[in-house]
């Protein structure tokens, strides 16, 4: 029983949080965002069941789930994978009284892993980050993004549709192309100051680099955290 409770007390509750919006689900085979944004999810899971750690798993977008709420346990990873497997992306980002629900009952201090692609038309990935920090969270944030998304390869007039609004506009590649580019750096430059702000570590991933580079940094901020 002694034992038991040490290694509760030592063990670090750490908090998957996937975001299931609509937007993720952008990016054609293996460079679609909710795809590399739950494969990644699993790693970590698998990752921190290694470490002795307590990993769970919270599904966000229109609302949010505690889909596996976080044990330290040999099954974990399996009861995770399941979870993600039949996760699907849809809807929009909106942090609901669901998601709040969520964050307000951690108790105790941990490491939170955030995966976003961060668009959303209010606050409300800024207000997730605001109410990790205030719970005493260490968090890591992976800002998933798309070759695509970054480069605007495209030639030609295209319709460009937004996947949370069904919005459309049409838009010309090439003279459009610049302006699109200074966009996301700016919109870049933004989620990477509010993580400053929030004392959030950030680190942008497109869905073309190798896992691995993901896991690196999870292993040297979990690493610091002790």
């Amino acid at each position: 029983m002694y034992v038991k409770q040490f290694e509760d007390d030592t063990n670090v509750r750490c908090q998957v949080l996937l975001d299931v919006s609509g937007s993720m689900d952008f990016g054609a085979g293996d460079t679609n965002k909710f795809a590399y944004g739950r494969l990644l999810a699993a790693a970590l899971a698998y990752l921190m069941v290694r470490q002795h750690d307590a990993p769970g798993l919270v599904l966000f977008g229109a609302g949010g789930r505690q889909v596996v709420p976080p044990v330290a346990a040999r099954h974990q990873a399996e009861e995770i994978f399941h979870a993600l497997a039949s996760a699907r992306p849809g809807g929009v980002t909106a942090l609901g009284p669901e998601l709040l629900q969520i964050v307000d009952t951690i108790m105790r201090r941990g490491f939170a892993v955030v995966i976003s692609d961060f668009f959303s038309a209010e606050e409300s990935v800024f207000e997730l980050l605001r109410r990790l920090h205030a719970r005493g969270q260490e968090i890591l944030v992976f800002h998933v993004l798309a070759p695509e998304e970054l480069e605007l390869p495209y030639e030609g007039e295209f319709l460009m549709e937004d996947a949370e609004t069904g919005e459309e506009i049409v838009v010309h590649g090439e003279s459009f192309r610049e302006e699109y580019r200074t966009r996301v750096e700016a919109f870049c430059d933004r989620v990477r100051a509010e993580c400053v702000r929030y004392e959030v570590e950030y680190r942008r991933l497109r869905t073309d680099e190798r896992l691995d580079l993901a896991l690196m940094t999870y292993l040297e901020s979990r690493a610091a955290y002790g």
